[in-house]
Parts: structure tokens; C-alpha cells; sequence
């Protein structure tokens, strides 16, 4: 009978995270007819800064930088490279000669993103902040839609909608890309709702500066945590659908993977700071956190667990029986698609599979890593486009 409970208890905190949570979010959404941008956005023209951390960004910086230059809003921009050792610095030279108010902060050791970022925000005289990653392309207006949000006094934080390009069937780019449009979507209408977005993408949002709270130590999600110190204070995290900002979407698996466990070790640095919330379940904010991301998180020792059970139960039923042929063939899968992918034969819809194995994988080691411990925020940027 308790293996029955905690097979039962693992499917439902599975099915919860991943389709429950999210459908009961935008049916809330549907019904809410929520806004959250206020009538009097045009009388709202705030002083704007726009900070980027960039290493080894030759590829993409000057797109990055003309895009900004080219935004229909007055902005302040600030640089920071962070020990590049590839021609960053010397195309950012040769922006300074177009752009001349461009500020440019070089360090000749590595810091890291978090590092970085709390170094521009001192520097920064903007009442607001906008934390960029240099491969991340926004439009001509996209600053002034995603400001006016904080014409409202209640919101803190605002992030823009990412909109992914270059997808390929060889690839992981088509299950990821639909991955991301599920999460703009659940994080658009958590904000709606009740302010309570979790998490910016983090590579295109907007923070008061008097909300900005710097990170400190080894930090590796650092974007979740500013969100979340932000909601702590009271004020609103929401995510503005129309201030649209484009990016190549890595389609190589280990790249891909390789980012996504280290966004997983963050994910459990933050847990632990976060783990409070856990605790009173019964607010909004905390049954967000728990929802959306702490199960989620988890999702690998649930799976770990279920299979466990599933193991024992085997042997009950044919119905027990059923469910786990249908998890080895789950575990199958993955490996079938890598072994077509070798013969150049792409499935895509078997793609899906192995997004969604390997992604919960990338957890796992994930938490291993953060167990072992972390000792450096630094990391290396993610080839987004080869």
C-alpha cells in the first residue's frame, strides 16, 4: 500500500509541474481579462541604462550594440568585458568611434556575468536597469514597451518575450523553441494574474534601480534570484508579451545541455535560499515557487522514485506492468533518436522525447555539481550560433 501512495504521489507532482500547474494558470488567465500596463503609459519616460556582461562575443556584439543605438528610447549604454580573449574588445573600440557615449568597463580577469552586472549598476545613473546578454537582439521600440510597466509604482522587475530563430530538425531547436514559447506564456499570465512571474529569461529585462539587489559569492542563476528578491519586497514580477527581443537557439545537444546544467546548479543555490517558501505553501508567491519551479526541479529523484516503485509494482497487475514498459520506452528513446540521428534521419516528434529526458538529466548533474559545490560563478557563453 505506501509503495502505491508514493508511486501515486510521485505521477501526480509530475503531472502537477508539467500540465496541471500550467493549464490551471492560463484557464485563470483566460477568464482574468488582467492587465497590468496603466492607462498613463505615455507620460511615463524614465532615465534607462543597459547593462551587458560580454566574453568572447566577437559573433554577435556589434548586431547587439547597433540594435541598442538603433532603439527609438534614449538609453545609457554600459559594456562589461569580462576578459575577453577573442576581437570583443577591439570591435567594441571601433563602436566607440560611432557611438561615442558608449561606456566600456574592461577587466583582465575573469568575474562572471553576476560580477559584472553588480560592477555596471554602480556605475549606472538610469532609474532603470536593463540586464542583456550580448546575443540577445531586441526591436526598435522594445525598450519602450517593456518600461512602461514600471509606470506602475507596485512592479519591480519586467521581462521581455524571447523569440527564438534559426530553428533545425537536425537538431534540439524545435522541442526548445516550443519549450520557451510554454514558458513566456506560463510566465506572462503568472505575472497577469498576480504578479508573481518566475523568473526573467534573462536575457533581455528591466529592474528599477532601487530594487536591484546585487548578488553575491558564486551565484550562477543569478536572473531568478534578482526576480525573486524583488517579489520578496512586495513589488510585482511581471513579463511584457509585446517588447519582443530575438535569439539563435542553440541546436547542438551537449551545448545545450551543458548550459542547462549549470543553469540547474543555480536552480538549487536557489532553492536553499528560497527554501523558506516551501513553508507557507498556502500563499500565492510560494505556491508559484513550489509549482512551477521546486517540483520541477526535482522532477529527476520523482522519476527516480516512480520508476523504483513502478519496479515493485510490476508484478500487481497488468496495469502496473503497462506503466513501466511505457517508462523503458521512455528511456529507450532518447538513444533510438541519437542512433537515427547518426543515419541522418530526424524525427522530430521523437526529438521531443529527448529534450525532455535530457533536460531532467541536466538536473540531476545539476545537483550533483551544487552538492560537490560551486566555487566560481564564471562560465563559459553557450554557441548559439554555429
Amino acid at each position: 500500500m505506501i509503495v502505491k501512495i508514493i508511486f501515486w504521489i510521485s505521477v501526480f507532482l509530475i503531472l502537477h509541474t508539467y500540465v496541471l500547474y500550467p493549464f490551471l494558470v492560463f484557464i485563470l488567465g483566460i477568464f482574468s481579462g488582467r492587465k497590468h500596463f496603466p492607462s498613463s503609459v505615455k507620460e511615463y519616460s524614465p532615465t534607462v541604462s543597459v547593462l551587458m556582461a560580454a566574453h568572447n562575443e566577437e559573433h554577435v556584439i556589434r548586431e547587439k550594440i547597433e540594435a541598442l543605438y538603433s532603439s527609438d528610447y534614449p538609453l545609457e549604454v554600459i559594456v562589461g568585458s569580462d576578459a575577453s580573449g577573442d576581437n570583443t574588445d577591439k570591435i567594441l573600440d571601433e563602436l566607440k568611434q560611432k557611438f561615442t557615449d558608449l561606456k566600456i568597463l574592461r577587466l583582465s580577469e575573469r568575474h562572471g556575468k553576476p560580477a559584472i552586472i553588480n560592477l555596471l549598476s554602480e556605475i549606472a545613473t538610469g532609474e532603470i536597469l536593463i540586464i542583456t546578454d550580448a546575443n540577445v537582439i531586441p526591436e526598435r521600440d522594445t525598450v519602450r514597451k517593456i518600461i512602461r510597466s514600471f509606470a506602475d509604482d507596485d512592479i519591480g522587475l519586467t521581462d521581455s518575450r524571447l523569440v527564438s530563430r534559426s530553428p533545425k530538425k537536425d537538431g534540439i531547436s524545435v522541442p526548445e523553441i516550443v519549450y520557451i514559447n510554454i514558458e513566456s506564456r506560463l510566465k506572462h499570465t503568472e505575472g497577469l494574474l498576480w504578479g508573481t512571474m518566475m523568473g526573467p529569461f534573462g536575457g533581455f529585462y528591466a529592474i528599477r534601480k532601487s530594487s536591484y539587489e546585487p548578488n553575491s559569492g558564486n551565484i550562477l542563476a543569478d536572473d531568478f534570484r534578482i526576480c525573486m528578491n524583488v517579489i520578496g519586497k512586495g513589488q510585482k514580477a511581471v513579463s511584457d508579451s509585446e517588447a519582443l527581443v530575438f535569439e539563435d537557439v542553440s541546436n547542438n545537444l551537449k551545448e545545450e545541455f551543458r548550459r542547462k546544467v549549470r543553469i540547474s546548479a543555480g536552480n538549487f543555490q536557489n532553492l536553499k535560499k528560497f527554501f523558506w517558501l516551501i513553508l507557507r505553501p498556502f500563499s500565492v508567491w510560494s505556491f508559484c515557487f513550489i509549482s512551477h519551479k521546486v517540483i520541477r526541479w526535482i522532477t529527476p529523484f520523482l522519476w527516480l522514485t516512480m520508476l523504483t516503485m513502478n519496479i515493485m509494482l510490476a508484478s500487481d497487475s497488468i496495469f502496473y506492468f503497462s506503466l513501466l514498459i511505457l517508462q523503458v520506452i521512455f528511456i529507450i528513446l532518447p538513444a533510438f533518436d541519437i542512433l537515427l540521428k547518426k543515419f541522418n534521419i530526424h524525427l522530430v516528434p521523437l526529438r521531443f522525447f529527448t529534450h525532455l529526458f535530457f533536460m531532467n538529466m541536466a538536473l540531476f548533474v545539476g545537483f550533483i555539481r551544487y552538492f560537490r559545490g560551486i566555487n566560481s560563478g564564471v562560465w563559459t557563453p553557450t554557441k548559439r550560433y554555429q
